[in-house]
């Protein structure tokens, strides 16, 4: 006598539940993955724009500074400014003012050098992108100090010469900070 085996030709609803579930664990992984990788990324550029903008910044405010006849610090976490006049012998001479406006929490300039003319320039926040039709700031900027740096002129005894010290705090949107400081020797003060 013959037996007959009787094949399955389907799958039971144990097996596609188990292969759901399996399939779903995956998914959920890999977008979760997907969506740190994304994260990383923005937080990155964010903070490869916040370096860049605000080195080129301080370049500026050092050459500046290097240069300057006369430098007044208006040491003051309200309102922090600096004052500074480049000399008559370079190319562009004249009063420049540096200084926090903070009905939008920016870093401005008026550059009152022969042949500038530049009021009001924002400086930082200088980075924006397109969302949805509607400019965002990348960054903002946390904190601005202008100071003379007294505690590294020891070594400084003409009185021609003195260090002042920039310090820029910029934050992006995740809440990571970024503080750039610069000290730079002037050689040209005159009291």
């Amino acid at each position: 006598m013959l037996s007959r085996v009787k094949k399955n030709k389907g799958v039971t609803l144990v097996e596609v539940m188990v292969v759901v579930f399996i399939f779903g664990f995956f998914t959920v992984g890999m977008v979760n993955a997907y969506i740190y990788g994304l994260k990383l990324f923005k937080s990155t550029v964010t903070m490869n724009l916040m370096y860049s903008d605000g080195m080129m910044v301080l370049r500026k405010i050092e050459n500046m500074i290097r240069n300057a006849e006369n430098i007044n610090i208006f040491e003051s976490d309200a309102n922090p400014r600096m004052e500074l006049v480049v000399p008559e012998r370079s190319s562009a001479a004249g009063p420049v003012e540096f200084y926090v406006n903070h009905s939008d929490k920016s870093l401005r300039m008026n550059d009152r050098r022969v042949n500038h003319g530049e009021f009001n320039v924002r400086l930082l926040p200088a980075t924006t992108y397109a969302s949805r039709r509607r400019a965002v700031q990348a960054y903002k900027m946390k904190r601005v100090k202008f100071e003379y740096a007294e505690d590294v002129t020891g070594g400084i005894t003409d009185p021609q010469q003195m260090m002042v010290r920039v310090t820029i705090v910029l934050e992006n949107p995740e809440g990571d900070t970024l503080a750039l400081r610069a000290t730079t020797l002037n050689r040209n003060y005159a009291n």
